[in-house]
């Protein structure tokens, strides 16, 4: 059984998705851009922008409408909190009796 606490720190890893999220700002970035600069200097009679600004309209926007929560985390993060504390309550034979039946629920739902 691995130990969540006691994972190793791997550099390639944090890297690797910092990489990957400045690509995707990046790259919501410019599909904002071209967006705005395709229907709205048309439609509206405005300036079309640039990237940078493109970039602050989005931020603008989660910020007023969204947020930056990511719609159901919180309610998946709650969900696990209170698993993590039914676990904790429960003693040796309880938590083996849980997982036998996820072993029993899985091979069912595989099959």
């Amino acid at each position: 059984m691995t130990n969540w606490n006691k994972r190793k720190f791997r550099p390639r890893k944090v890297l690797f998705f910092m990489t990957m999220a400045v690509l995707f700002c990046m790259a919501i970035g410019y599909v904002v851009m071209l967006l705005w600069n395709w229907l709205m200097p048309d439609l509206f009679n405005l300036k079309p922008i640039n990237w940078w600004q493109a970039i602050g309209l989005f931020v603008l926007f989660r910020i007023l409408f969204g947020g930056f929560k990511g719609g159901s985390r919180g309610k998946y993060s709650q969900k696990r909190k209170q698993w993590q504390n039914k676990w904790m309550q429960m003693d040796d034979t309880e938590r083996a009796q849980m997982k036998e039946k996820w072993r029993d629920y899985c091979k069912k739902r595989d099959a």
